[in-house]
């Protein structure tokens, strides 16, 4: 089912040494060598500060599911398996069942939202990570500093049969940083992993199904998580974890829905496959092997039970244009067996062939469904043939997952809170890649999203609203507040807000809070991008509303002048 396309030219060790040059220039967790984990995590967090109607006298205020919640966020969890440098994946490597956990004997870490109006930037702070060699935790393996980071990135419904919080799924990039390395030489993993983990590490979080509906079966407030702790180098970006990245965008879901009827225990037009970064590396420095490495962790559909939806027969593919068929690369990825989610971290790694290799490099990687009958739909094609006659090979590929042609994302930490009585700025940078190579000259437009804030007479100032990207892909935005800005206090809302208040209302709540959007200019017409164009995206046909947020917009709290604020008003809770 593959073939060299014959009209690429490039050979195979072209393409390596190429990749070799970027395996050397930046890494990131879906390098080798990388450690796996999963288990618990607790977010308690406070829901009684989720409605701005809270902040308005009198009272009684809305609970929601946890009014007297703490705002801790723990983890607790063991390795499950290794994969280590040269590329072999291990479950008996002396360090898996080992726990990691986090904040041992010091206060405990954070999970805080940015603001009653901005809830979907879920910021975990003051994490310290330690993982142990023993059950018992006496002896310290690694220890490490998480950088603050949003931990709902790539937010969406995922568990389609349960209702609220605990039908999401979400990820969270960060990386580690103060290093300390504890001893366990009997660990090869350990050994393999400080030896280039020079002076930081990347860890990738996927969490899912946290529960909000009850206190009585002892998991009130507790979810699941799966992870991947692996190397770091200046300059990887915070926010993404691959080069590349699988996506549902421009896709036809009602087309996929008939291609994954039934198999998911819901019909109609709903994402089945979400997002799923990945990378194609070289699988050593001297290796002539290349490896395409895809993070599946938050990418698949879960059932009730949070078993993986059966959505048939993945594999990676690529559309040959020329033929008007999908060439399948590597092979069937087995996602259905038993704890295949935890024991790898949902991360396929997969040797690719020389003809492989060169159509990976080149062209949009597709994630597909292949069966032996055709689905109707535009996102249905047949499976390329093999051998000299090029026939077709009589099976078929609907495609759930679609590389786009520009990948962008923030660079770094995309929240920011400012001081208004000190007139501060805020610099933004996006990076902008096209099949994993920075795109300089990319036009990028940044975009007042005004239906997530209350209304005020203030707005921030661009030196540019469109920038181009520099030769290392990287778009540079610089914004101010005006001049003649005065953050309310009280805040003011034009529109009604609370049932029992008019249009006008005004809350006590401090400072204003700006969201922003961004993408292509408009001159690039069609051309695919990764990023949303709204804060959330609703797909409502069926049964089920799914919600996909847009998590990784621009966003800036500005406080306002503490001279100002009245501290005379009585506390509403």
């Amino acid at each position: 089912m593959r073939m060299k396309a014959s009209t690429l030219s490039v050979s195979r060790w072209t393409w390596l040494v190429l990749l070799t040059f970027f395996s050397l220039a930046m890494s990131s967790y879906l390098d080798f060598p990388r450690i796996n984990f999963a288990g618990q995590f607790r977010a308690d967090v406070s829901t009684r500060n989720n409605d701005g109607c809270n902040y308005k006298l009198p009272t009684p205020p809305v609970n929601a599911w946890n009014p007297l919640g703490t705002g801790e966020f723990y983890i607790d969890a063991k390795v499950t398996s290794v994969v280590y440098k040269d590329g072999t994946y291990s479950t008996q490597d002396p360090i898996v069942n080992s726990p990691i956990v986090n904040n041992i004997n010091m206060p405990p870490a954070k999970l805080v939202d940015l603001d009653p109006d901005n809830q979907m930037k879920s910021t975990v702070y003051g994490l310290q990570m330690f993982m142990f060699s023993d059950a018992e935790k006496s002896n310290v393996v690694l220890e490490g500093k998480w950088i603050r980071h949003v931990i709902v990135h790539n937010i969406w419904t995922r568990v389609f049969q349960r209702g609220g919080d605990s039908s999401f799924s979400a990820n969270g990039f960060t990386r580690l940083e103060d290093i300390k390395w504890g001893e366990f030489n009997e660990s090869l993993a350990i050994n393999q992993l400080k030896e280039v983990s020079y002076q930081a590490l990347s860890v990738r979080t996927s969490h899912y199904s946290l529960m909000d509906n009850s206190a009585a079966d002892g998991n009130f407030t507790f979810g699941h998580i799966v992870g991947t702790i692996g190397l770091y180098k200046e300059g990887e970006p915070l926010n993404a974890g691959g080069e590349r990245q699988l996506s549902y965008r421009h896709l036809n879901l009602s087309s996929i829905a008939m291609a994954v009827k039934d198999k998911c225990g819901v019909e109609g037009p709903f994402i089945r496959a979400y997002k799923a970064p990945f990378q194609v590396k070289t699988q050593t420095v001297t290796s002539n092997t290349a490896v395409l490495s895809v993070d599946l962790s938050n990418a698949l559909a879960m059932q009730e039970d949070l078993a993986l939806c059966n959505l048939g027969q993945l594999q990676f593919a690529v559309v040959s244009q020329e033929r008007c068929c999908i060439d399948i690369i590597g092979q069937e990825i087995n996602y259905l067996e038993e704890g295949w989610l935890q024991n790898t971290g949902g991360i396929v790694d997969m040797k690719l062939e020389a003809s492989e290799l060169d159509m990976v490099v080149s062209m949009n990687l597709t994630l597909v469904v292949v069966s032996d009958e055709p689905t109707i739909g535009s996102n249905n094609y047949e499976i390329c043939g093999e051998g000299a006659m090029m026939m077709r090979s009589q099976q078929y590929a609907e495609i759930i997952l679609q590389e786009v042609q520009f990948f962008i994302r923030p660079l770094d930490y995309y929240v920011f809170r400012l001081q208004r009585t000190f007139q501060e700025t805020a610099t933004f940078e996006v990076l902008v890649t096209n099949l994993g190579k920075p795109e300089s000259g990319i036009p990028i437009t940044l975009i007042n999203d005004v239906d997530t804030i209350p209304s005020a007479d203030c707005a921030f100032e661009l030196e540019k609203s469109v920038v181009e990207t520099n030769s290392s892909g990287v778009a540079t935005f610089h914004l101010k507040l005006n001049a003649s800005c005065k953050i309310p206090y009280p805040r003011e809302y034009g529109g009604k807000i609370c049932s029992e208040y008019p249009t006008g209302t005004t809350i006590n709540i401090d400072g204003q809070s700006f969201e922003f959007l961004y993408n292509l200019d408009g001159k690039y017409g069609s051309a695919q991008s990764e990023n949303c164009t709204s804060s959330v995206e609703r797909i409502p046909e069926g049964k089920f509303t799914q919600i996909a947020f847009c998590s990784n917009a621009l966003s800036l709290l500005v406080h306002s002048d503490p001279l100002e604020f009245n501290y005379t008003e009585p506390y509403t809770w």
